[in-house]
């Protein structure tokens, strides 16, 4: 079931954030996914698996940090995600504007859509 904090950052938004993934590794979920549909943000990634990896990987507790770039990353991690065994979550870091609009125009060569 989706969970969705969307507000600006915030004192109250960060401590309910903290609490949610608490409660989800409570449940059993043992691995967070940070996701992203913004290539620009894979170095950010990488971060946060540094840090929470780091922070929270301690006396055999902690979640286990992992990421994805979508859609690079969709076809190969998707399957798992929606059909895998259920040991992970999500936090979606999403953009309210991008730094640059990419269109790809229609190509009638390409049979593959």
């Amino acid at each position: 079931m989706p969970l969705s904090l969307k507000a600006p950052a915030s004192t109250g938004m960060m401590s309910a954030f903290v609490a949610v993934r608490n409660a989800l590794y409570n449940k059993g979920l043992k691995s967070e996914m940070f996701v992203s549909y913004e290539p620009c943000f894979t170095m950010m990634n990488e971060w946060l698996k540094q840090l929470f990896g780091e922070s929270e990987g301690k006396e055999n507790k902690g979640l286990f940090p992992t990421s994805a770039i979508f859609s690079t990353d969709l076809h190969s991690l998707g399957q798992y995600i929606q059909q895998g065994e259920r040991i992970m979550f999500e936090t979606v870091v999403n953009f309210k504007q991008t730094r640059d609009e990419i269109i790809i125009e229609a190509d009638e060569e390409n049979v593959d859509g």
